[in-house]
């Protein structure tokens, strides 16, 4: 009669071995996955305090003069730019706007009337830092800066 005598069993892989032994976690850990949940519950969707604004420059490189609006739905700013000449204004969000949108444009010279819906804010606050408008002749670009986090 043989007799076969085991003394300790070995695991054939080490990832069997973790799986094969859970261990709880430990006091820290538990604190710091709560501090990391409080902390992206709390940033993640809300409004900073205080106004939020946008730059708004335009660059007039043609002779005649223009006009800009940009408006976010309740506030507003107009830039009245002579021909050959640079303006910048703030477009300041009130403090009781607190939805997403986006921006509405109203464009004009002697010749031209436009208006034009771009860019995106959320809960109120700009996700832009600037937005610089040059108006040639016969074209508006827009270039868009965003904000640096």
């Amino acid at each position: 009669m043989t007799m076969l005598v085991v003394t300790q069993v070995e695991p054939v892989d080490e990832q069997f071995a973790i799986l094969a032994e859970p261990s709880s976690p430990s006091w820290m850990d538990l604190m710091k996955w709560i501090a990391l949940i409080l902390m992206f519950s709390f940033t993640s969707c809300g409004k900073l305090p205080g106004p939020s604004s946008v730059k708004i420059s335009l660059l007039n490189q043609s002779t005649t003069p223009a006009r800009l609006m940009l408006s976010n739905g309740k506030d507003s700013v107009v830039i009245d730019a002579d021909g050959n000449s640079s303006l910048s204004k703030h477009l300041i969000f009130s403090e009781s706007l607190t939805q997403d949108g986006s921006y509405k444009l109203q464009f004009s010279t002697a010749t031209k009337d436009t208006s034009y819906s771009f860019g995106y804010y959320t809960n109120g606050s700009a996700l832009d830092e600037e937005f610089q408008f040059t108006w040639t002749s016969d074209s508006l670009k827009l270039k868009r800066i965003p904000t640096r986090y």
